[in-house]
């Protein structure tokens, strides 16, 4: 619960110590939080820099015909992945906003 978000499938993490955060004393739930805000940062930059790297390089690719449509669709689930990362993002920020204690 309040070690780092390991392993392929954040959202699965994420919402895993969401959902059993309130058995945790309150000092320690931002913390947790935290944690997922940070492992969803890193995630995103990652997924952020290889949608630049495919923007700079993908038209000087010479992709087959064939391949054409395959790669449109990977390239869209890069683009949902980007989209559902910013949104957990926003979610958690704003989660920790709400629980924050005071004098923060």
């Amino acid at each position: 619960m309040t070690g780092e978000p390991a392993g392929p499938d954040l959202e699965t993490a994420a919402l895993s110590r969401l959902y059993f955060l309130g058995l945790l004393e309150p000092a320690e739930r931002v913390p947790v939080l935290r944690r997922i805000t940070a492992r969803i940062e890193a995630d995103l930059a990652r997924f952020s820099a290889l949608d630049k790297h495919l923007d700079k390089h993908l038209d000087t690719l010479d992709i087959p015909e064939e391949h054409r449509d395959l790669v449109t669709h990977q390239r869209a689930t890069l683009d949902y992945g980007i989209a559902a990362h910013r949104f957990m993002l926003e979610w958690f920020r704003d989660h920790i906003d709400r629980h924050e204690p005071p004098n923060h």
